[in-house]
């Protein structure tokens, strides 16, 4: 099962277009969709958040992918018990492939320790500062806080409030919609309010 946000693979909003997982850190190497395709892990079912809407600003923009094939990727901890106010202000790391400058395009993942800026009214949590924030292409990626001693997931890169990569992004959080996620990763128990997806 793969994470990410439901406006990344909406069929309904982008018709035709090929899914799949990339496993690999850099994707240079392949500029074009038909020198990719064959290193994509295939994507069986697509499954958007039954509350997803598609109008800007994408409340519940969570999606859940299911691969043809298991992964040999260690799965990460997604946080399901609610956010703790004094986590804001505190370290936090973001990953994704997006734009490293605003305009030029990028296919090399890239991660970077920043910090949780804000939780938010509604379903989201701000994450990043004004030097280290998420860019255009970076939507699906996880934000991740240390909890309990171990690395896990808070929320799920969705949208800014302005073009042009300026400011931190938010994040639908995990802990908001942990009882869908729960009905596809189940919580563990002893984990902190923590399940592995």
């Amino acid at each position: 099962l793969l994470l990410t946000a439901a406006h990344c693979v909406d069929e309904q909003a982008r018709p035709g277009f090929k899914r799949g997982l990339f496993l690999g850190a850099d994707a240079s190497a392949y500029p074009t969709a038909s020198t990719i395709a064959p290193k994509l892990v295939p994507i069986g079912e697509i499954i958007l958040h039954p509350d997803y809407d598609r109008e800007p600003p994408f409340f519940a923009d969570l999606a859940i992918l299911r691969t043809t094939e298991p992964l040999a990727i260690p799965p990460l901890p997604l946080r399901y018990e609610p956010l703790d106010p004094e986590l804001v202000g505190g370290p936090a790391r973001i990953v994704g492939y997006g734009q490293t400058k605003y305009g030029e395009p990028n296919l090399r993942k890239h991660a970077a320790d920043t910090v949780l800026a804000a939780i938010d009214e509604g379903d989201t949590v701000t994450v990043g500062d004004l030097t280290k924030k998420t860019c255009i292409g970076d939507s699906g990626g996880p934000a991740l806080v240390q909890i309990g001693g171990a690395e896990v997931v808070v929320g799920i890169n969705s949208y800014t409030d302005l073009a042009g990569c300026l400011e931190p992004a938010h994040y639908r959080r995990t802990d908001v919609h942990a009882e869908w996620l729960a009905t596809f990763v189940p919580p563990r128990e002893g984990a902190g309010g923590g399940s592995e997806g």
